[in-house]
């Protein structure tokens, strides 16, 4: 895409900082953006397995989780601008991590607070090293929700509107290689300030504690873009144009049958099929590396719909490696993990994510 048709389609669809409000009706699980647009907000929830056991579990939010969770987020994009800043880069993309917690609270607490930030940060570190990029990712995060099922939340913070799909502003800020929402945030990130995190580093948790690290890593992968729109009652996408992730969605293990080309009720089945797929070139290649390698990448997609695990997650037995398995919808808490394995990085890629630039050893001197 040319810089003069990105500087014409920016100047139609460039945000505002004034309040988020949910659009009249019901729109079950979705935020609505200062744009209009509609965003699924995904979350990580904690959920007793019928042995007793804590599995944490990330599906969409309901409409009353979502008000409980964002519902003062309305009021922070007008004074992000007098919040602290803290830039975090490693090998690849820049991120600048803004806490909007009040003073004293959450993320600014005297005590937890600098534990809290050191874990993010090398969240935000791990996702540099795993996209390239030269602007930076500015993530709105805020340890607050009025909802006690809801451990950890994430969203792009709007789209653009490219040539034929909808683009998460950090991907199109990227793709544009400028800010393309005045430097406010890309993304929003929320966390239950109640919940007994375990914020050790390395992504493992204690007994009866989830990792914050390896939780943090799964809900930023959905606000960076992976995620599907198709809605599972109409068969039709959510906003006027596919997403990046959406434009690789395919029906079986045979490459050519994309869901954006196929009729409303035949993506219905699809999206329930246990028979969906990802078909970026570069998730199936890393897919292939896996334990089970497939010739495509499978997506989770049980007959019965989990409202946003379906769809918009790997398989949860296909890739339950570590090693490949960070976007499943459910994981235990301990999984020791804190990097962003090989085949999330690829799937970014696909969507239109950078690489990191290779590292180039200098000559040696005689």
């Amino acid at each position: 895409m040319s810089i003069r048709l990105w500087r014409t389609l920016l100047s139609l669809f460039l945000l505002t900082a004034g309040p988020v409000a949910l659009a009249d009706g019901p729109r079950e699980g979705l935020w609505v953006t200062p744009s209009g647009f509609s965003v699924p907000v995904y979350g990580t929830q904690l959920v007793r397995g019928a042995d007793g056991s804590l599995h944490a579990s990330c599906g969409r939010l309901s409409q009353e989780q979502i008000e409980a969770t964002y519902g003062r987020s309305q009021t922070v994009r007008a004074t992000m601008d007098r919040e602290v800043r803290q830039a975090v880069q490693a090998a690849g993309v820049p991120f600048t991590v803004v806490y909007t917690d009040p003073d004293g609270a959450g993320f600014n607490d005297p005590v937890v607070g600098p534990v809290r930030k050191a874990a993010f940060e090398a969240v935000a570190a791990a996702w540099s090293n795993a996209l390239g990029g030269a602007i930076p990712i500015v993530i709105d995060v805020r340890m607050e929700t009025d909802d006690p099922n809801t451990l950890a939340s994430a969203s792009p913070t709007d789209w653009v509107i490219g040539e034929d799909r909808v683009i998460p502003l950090a991907l199109a800020a990227q793709l544009n290689n400028a800010s393309v929402n005045d430097g406010r945030s890309d993304l929003l990130v929320r966390f239950n300030p109640n919940h007994a995190w375990d914020y050790d580093l390395s992504g493992n948790a204690a007994p009866g504690m989830v990792s914050f690290v390896y939780t943090a890593l799964h809900e930023v992968g959905h606000g960076l873009g992976f995620l599907s729109l198709f809605s599972h009652e109409t068969g039709q996408v959510l906003t006027p144009l596919p997403s990046p992730f959406d434009l690789w969605m395919n029906r079986s293990q045979a490459d050519g049958n994309r869901l954006t080309a196929r009729a409303p009720e035949q993506v219905l089945e699809d999206l329930r099929s246990g028979d969906l797929y990802f078909a970026g070139p570069n998730a199936v290649q890393a897919g292939l590396a896996s334990v089970r390698p497939l010739p495509l990448v499978k997506l989770y997609a049980p007959a019965e719909w989990e409202p946003g695990s379906s769809a918009s997650h790997v398989d949860q037995e296909t890739y339950s490696d570590p090693s490949v398995g960070l976007m499943r919808p459910s994981d235990v808490g301990g999984i020791g993990a804190s990097v962003v394995d090989a085949l999330t990085a690829a799937v970014m890629l696909d969507l239109g994510y950078p690489a990191v630039a290779p590292v180039v050893a200098s000559a040696s001197r005689r």
